[in-house]
């Protein structure tokens, strides 16, 4: 899976059964992959943290922090700890540890009792532990309004061994809710970056591939330097054969001086390995990005030439920062992802996939709301398909928890094709939908709905076929329009963050109806067996499988989504959408029909109930109260009424 520019606004990733929620540093982010564009959020937690911390601290993570905290339940017994794994103590073998430091959790008021410690074995004896007592950082209901560590002096300072990997941590006796104690860098790491547990959960939990590392700091006699580490960069999962138009590496500087240069090696399959050397560095100042060096400890961008791809198929890419500052890099970590190339002149045309992370508890959401109403009224081709992944709050989809756990770090978060992670604003809802529009899908699904079966279930087949090799499976979502009112949180209204679709005019909260809410879905990661194992070019494959429909509203209003997800990468490479019909629905029953009179171009309904009139594509065009009417154009309409449908002709 690869996330790109994963940066705070408001968020809540689940592990299991449990969610863990967080809040912004000083209101919402701005992701890009325009280095034109600004990023305010990370500037000012940027300006920030480079002035707090001393410089004889370090870590491997970067100085960007996101808060999280269990809702509304009291913890007790609260862990959460970082590993300093083999390849970190061999760079750093020698050093001397003599203090400890982590970001401050945060809180609107009052204090913390919390224990920072170092272990070698997270469930046995601790090697030291230092109490303190945190007044955190500062909340308001706009987030962190100012940046706060808690330092600790070691009884006596431990010198890191080259053979001896350790961790670092913090616990609490209990956290109560309103305390925001899990502090995290939003960058995904495949190490033990972020580990926590508490009473109540099996063992420890790692959310290191969603959330990234714990903020927190080792107090040494000596800082390694000229170290870098690449996070993520623009080539995608799926790409076409050539050359990329320009690469761009995102890149974390690890040191305590700006980082001027960085040289970074690509193996793309069996290809020669590519060497690039940066032609242009961005860095955010005054709330935009700007060209040069990357602060110490910061986040930035390294722009480079295009990555030359030659191969067709399944292959790896692995991304090393070879050099930083025209010095060698002593701890290199590859960034792998994967990619798929379709041959040239195969593939098909290829629809894009955004699920969009959203709840009405996120002020800042309103902005996926506006962005994916932009993309819905452009895009009606069926070239775009929008899913709003609620989580926390009345629609949330409870089958949706394993995808929110393994993409979403943050709330409003557009995951796109289940390849990039970008702000659901429309211009980059736009330039996500060019790009990956471009790129020749590597399958394609058609889907019939066959049957449709009262409001209970639909029975549907998906026909896909491939351009490359490999092993995939279909997954259905059923998405609903016009589901609610309900309340929205609203950071835009009195036109405080300007205008915004509207929402500046709206109150906080404001009363909205929402549409493309995700019902279910079957199954987040494909439905297993739903294909062969390994599927072949040329060939087509059917898939058969009864929707359940539960929690819809309104079966007019209702379409379902069939994609095809890559097992070996999760990427959709391509998928299709149909709306339900209330043509042919099982459960029209004629004896209804005396609850309903036509006369003259009006119906009307009888009896202590009301009625919806629907045009016979699915369309809602009136509702009725009980014992009134509405007059439509003549034609055939649907009438549900007392739960059932009715069949009815106005001439």
């Amino acid at each position: 899976m690869k996330k790109i520019y994963t940066f705070i606004s408001m968020a809540l990733v689940a592990s299991g059964a449990f969610a863990f929620k967080t809040v912004p540093f000083n209101g919402g982010a701005v992701r890009t992959a325009n280095p034109d564009q600004a990023f305010p959020a990370m500037a000012k937690m940027q300006r920030v943290t480079s002035n707090n911390l001393p410089n004889n601290f370090w870590g491997y993570h970067c100085d960007i922090a996101s808060w999280g905290s269990f809702g509304e339940q009291t913890v007790t017994g609260f862990q959460m700890a970082t590993e300093y794994d083999s390849s970190l103590v061999k760079m750093l073998a020698g050093k001397k540890i003599s203090k400890l430091a982590v970001v401050s959790p945060a809180m609107s008021s009052g204090s913390v009792k919390m224990t920072m410690f170092l272990t070698y074995d997270l469930d046995g004896e601790r090697a030291v532990e230092v109490p303190f007592t945190s007044t955190g950082c500062p909340m308001t209901s706009q987030g962190i309004t100012a940046l706060k560590y808690d330092i600790v002096d070691l009884p006596e300072p431990i010198v890191i061994e080259a053979d001896k990997p350790f961790f670092i941590g913090v616990s609490a006796d209990e956290v109560k809710p309103g305390i925001f104690p899990i502090v995290y860098d939003g960058m995904s790491y495949d190490g033990n970056g972020l580990l926590y547990t508490f009473n109540g959960i099996n063992g420890w939990q790692s959310v290191s591939s969603s959330n990234g590392s714990l903020c927190m700091y080792l107090g040494l006699d000596e800082n390694p330097e000229n170290i870098a580490r690449i996070v993520g960069h623009s080539v995608g999962l799926q790409e076409n054969l050539g050359t990329t138009s320009s690469l761009e590496v995102q890149v974390m500087n690890l040191c305590q001086k700006p980082l001027s240069s960085l040289e970074a090696q690509f193996v793309v399959g069996s290809q020669a390995a590519q060497t690039f050397t940066t032609s242009s560095l961005y860095y955010v100042a005054n709330e935009q990005w700007t060209p040069g060096s990357i602060p110490a400890r910061s986040f930035g961008l390294a722009i480079c030439n295009g990555l030359e791809i030659t191969q067709t198929g399944r292959m790896a890419i692995n991304a090393s920062p070879a050099k930083v500052n025209g010095n060698e890099n002593p701890w290199v970590i590859p960034y792998t992802s994967s990619l798929i190339v379709v041959p040239e002149g195969q593939g098909y045309k290829r629809n894009v996939v955004v699920e969009e992370g959203t709840g009405t508890w996120c002020p800042w959401c309103v902005r996926g709301i506006v962005g994916m109403e932009y993309m819905t009224e452009k895009y009606t081709d069926g070239s775009y398909i929008g899913i709003a992944v609620h989580a926390n709050d009345r629609m949330q989809a409870t089958s949706y928890a394993p995808m929110i756990q393994s993409y979403y770090s943050n709330f409003p978060t557009a995951i796109v094709n289940r390849d990039a992670s970008i702000d659901p604003n429309s211009q980059e809802m736009e330039q996500a939908y060019q790009y990956y529009s471009a790129i020749r899908g590597a399958g394609q699904v058609e889907l019939d709905i066959e049957k449709i079966n009262g409001t209970t279930d639909a029975d549907v087949k998906a026909t896909a076929e491939f351009a490359v090799p490999g092993k995939y499976a279909i997954a259905y979502v059923v998405k609903e329009n016009g589901v609610g009112p309900y309340q929205q949180q609203n950071a835009y209204a009195g036109g405080r963050y300007g205008a915004m679709g509207g929402f500046e005019k709206k109150g906080n909260p404001c009363s909205v109806v929402f549409n493309d809410v995700a019902i279910n879905i079957f199954d987040a990661f494909g439905i297993e067996g739903s294909l062969p194992e390994n599927v072949e070019t040329g060939k087509q494959y059917t898939d058969s499988y009864s929707v359940s429909l539960k929690g819809v509203k309104d079966i007019a209003n209702t379409s379902i989504v069939a994609m095809i997800i890559d097992q070996e990468t999760g990427l959709i490479i391509n998928a299709t959408e149909k709306k339900l019909k209330t043509v042919g629905i099982s459960g029209v029953e004629a004896e209804d029909a005396r609850q309903i009179e036509v006369e003259g171009g009006m119906i009307s309904v009888n009896g202590n109930e009301g009625a919806e009139v629907y045009t016979i594509d699915g369309r809602r065009v009136a509702s009725i109260s009980a014992g009134n009417g509405t007059s439509v154009d003549a034609g055939i309409y649907i009438v549900r009424v007392g739960g059932k449908s009715v069949k009815v002709f106005v001439k």
